[in-house]
């Protein structure tokens, strides 16, 4: 079992494929109500969805669980998810066509906040 600690929804995704790991689990809507809060499960190529889910839901409300043990262990997945978004991005294209050099940025109080106006600045953005 691996924590990646406080991360987006994509950034467990890309830790999946990264990590090469089955599945994942993400905490999240913490912009919501805590009532709303909730576990995005995934698996295979992406989020669980519709008979996946009640799939799960059942099988909590039976307790039916499979038993074992795991290490829990921690990884930093932000510096090679940032790393992968630079490799993928077109930071020369995008700095040409600003002549301000400025980007509209919509990451309401989310955690990509924090990441998102650093990795504009260190491209000569602002955000």
């Amino acid at each position: 079992m691996i924590e990646l600690g406080e991360v987006t929804t994509p950034m467990v995704y890309f830790a999946r494929g990264f990590l090469k790991v089955d599945g994942g689990v993400c905490i999240t809507a913490s912009h919501n109500p805590p009532e709303w809060n909730g576990a995005k499960l995934c698996q295979g190529g992406g989020a669980i969805h519709e008979e996946e889910i009640y799939e799960v839901q059942n099988n909590v409300r039976l307790k039916r669980f499979n038993t074992g043990s795991a290490v829990l262990t921690t990884f930093d997945i932000v510096p090679d998810y940032l790393k992968n978004i630079r490799a993928r991005t077109n930071f020369p294209m995008i700095t040409k066509s600003l002549p301000h050099r400025s980007v509209g940025v919509d990451s309401g109080d989310g955690l990509a906040r924090r990441l998102v106006h650093p990795l504009l600045r260190e491209r000569g953005l602002t955000g």
